[in-house]
This record gives structure tokens, sequence and C-alpha cells, in this order.
């Protein structure tokens, strides 16, 4: 039996410098059973972690002590940042 998961919206709310991968503030995917298209491999590996944990999870993490629902994700391009917001949704 497969337990509970929740869908994760995904959305740039932040873009500093030149993204290689042109993601822009206001770009959005949502996250099912399957990765999102289109999303640069860089920023997919730096927010898998914490995406996996609020598909499977209710819990909060550290950080999202305000909201247990979202979380911010940053690219690994330090001299391009673009941030991410993960934000868990309730069917």
């Amino acid at each position: 039996m497969a337990g509970k998961s929740f869908d994760v919206a995904i959305k740039v709310v932040s873009q500093q410098g030149k993204c290689r991968r042109k993601h822009y503030v206001g770009q959005e995917w949502l996250v099912s059973s399957t990765s999102p298209g289109g999303i640069c491999m860089s920023a997919l590996a730096a927010m898998l972690p914490i995406l996996t944990a609020m598909r499977y999870s209710e819990g909060e993490l550290p950080w999202t002590k305000e909201d247990p629902d979202t979380a911010y994700v940053a690219c690994t391009d330090h001299r391009n940042p673009v941030v991410f917001e993960l934000k868990r949704i309730h069917k």
C-alpha cells in the first residue's frame, strides 16, 4: 500500500544575472509523480532532497517554521542565482 504523497508547486521567485537555462521570475511547474520538464538539472539536483521531503511528509523542515508548506531553494550557480519557491499542495 502506497503512503500519502503531495504535489509540489515550483515557482521562480528571484533571478539575478544571466541564467544559462533562461529561467525567469514567474515561471512555474507542478511536481506530482514525475519530474517537471524544463527545469535545469543543476537546479533540480539542488531542490531534490527538499522536494522529496515535501512530497512524502507533512512535517516541517527546520527552516520552514513560519510556513511548513513552503521552502526556498537556490540553484547552484552562485554568480547567476535563481531562487525557487516550493509549495506543498494539500488535496
